[in-house]
């Protein structure tokens, strides 16, 4: 089993960078993919990994999530996730308002959707 390490945007990326580097250091535990919760933290880690000498997709696979307009220019092409940002928002606040005034609202009984974007072979 695999070792998942947590993120949050308030923490400071260098501390980020220096628990990835550790880990990917150690060739029997090394992990074989890294799931980013949005494609511009994605870019990143798709940049310090070329840094320290590892190729992507051969040693190291990196997915994000969002379908960011830029994602499909880098090279290699990000491998995302798409999901339907505008309607989410919609469902949150339409949930929100009704919670503001009290409301009782079925939850939403819909998948949200998201579509997987493998750019595999895509320069």
């Amino acid at each position: 089993m695999g070792e998942i390490m947590m993120y949050q945007t308030e923490e400071n990326k260098i501390n980020l960078f220096k628990k990835l580097h550790t880990m990917l250091s150690r060739p029997e535990f090394a992990p074989t993919a890294i799931v980013c919760y949005n494609d511009q933290l994605a870019i990143q880690v798709m940049n310090f990994v070329k840094e320290i000498g590892l190729n992507i997709p051969d040693d190291l696979s990196v997915i994000g999530v969002d379908d960011y307009q830029f994602s499909k220019f880098i090279n290699p092409a990000l491998t995302t996730v798409r999901h339907p940002q505008e309607k989410m928002g919609i469902d949150a606040g339409i949930t929100l308002g009704c919670s503001i005034f009290h409301a009782r609202i079925p939850c939403t009984q819909h998948p949200a959707n998201a579509r997987f974007i493998s750019q595999r072979g895509r320069r």
